[in-house]
């Protein structure tokens, strides 16, 4: 009886990991390619960043990171635990705060790794895109 009780846990637990791959999966397939951007040059993708593209922008080091569209992603990060900093301190909630600026700055050390000028074209691009954290 426990037999058949472990198989159908395992068989529930594939069906889920089937399901959040397929799910999560999904957005990528959208994206037509790669597109790679040397490192300090973002600002020249200004008016046309690639946003249908996964883009890799090299760091200060030449290198890329395995992450698709990862400084897209931790400048969407830094907006977000920014903002969630200012909202647990006016809550009156400094325990959440200092959760939220350890990942804050957790974020600030991999910024680093990309010159600062791709940085700040990547916030200009996030907002002439209408980003907003969620």
């Amino acid at each position: 009886m426990n037999t058949k009780k472990g198989f159908l846990v395992l068989a529930l637990i594939i069906t889920l990991l089937i399901i959040i791959t397929i799910a999560c999966g999904g957005s990528s397939t959208t994206k037509s390619g790669d597109v790679t951007i040397p490192a300090g040059k973002l600002n020249q993708y200004l008016s046309n960043y690639p946003s249908n593209k996964n883009v890799y922008v090299e760091k200060k080091d030449g290198t890329t990171d395995n992450r698709p569209d990862d400084l897209e992603e931790l400048c969407k990060d830094w907006l977000y635990y920014g903002q969630k900093i200012i909202e647990a301190e006016s809550a009156g909630r400094s325990d959440k705060a200092a959760d939220y600026r350890e990942s804050f700055q957790q974020v600030n050390v991999w910024l680093s790794d990309y010159y600062e000028s791709d940085v700040t074209a990547m916030f200009e691009i996030l907002e002439r895109q209408g980003y907003n954290p969620p």
